[in-house]
């Protein structure tokens, strides 16, 4: 995901989660993560100016930003309880891991 997708979505499930009543308890607070995605905007605007020092910088932002929304994801699956809306309404995607495979309709020949 880019820099700039990334940073929205972090924005999303902060919205998501701020006042949810199906998630109280987030393991991640949202101070935390408000404050992981403000690092990553401050760091996305100095890589602008160039420099490697200033790409590490946003490449670690950006990695402490991921690992706690995976953090935050984790929590979310396990306080949604597979309810769709519940899960949806924390700003996450919700990925269908049904693998079943149904049958074709079969085919009548009419020779």
């Amino acid at each position: 995901m880019p820099d700039t997708e990334l940073d929205e979505f972090a924005g999303e499930i902060i919205a998501g989660l701020t006042g949810n009543p199906a998630f109280t308890t987030p393991e991640v607070p949202i101070a935390d993560l408000e404050a992981a995605q403000t690092a990553f905007e401050e760091a996305m605007t100095a890589m602008a100016q160039g420099g490697t020092q200033a790409t590490a910088t946003k490449n670690n932002a950006r990695g402490a930003l991921v690992a706690l929304l995976r953090t935050e994801a984790s929590y979310v699956q396990l306080k949604g309880n597979n309810d769709l809306p519940t899960m949806l309404s924390s700003g996450f995607l919700v990925n269908n891991t049904n693998t079943a495979q149904s049958p074709l309709d079969t085919r009548t020949s009419s020779v």
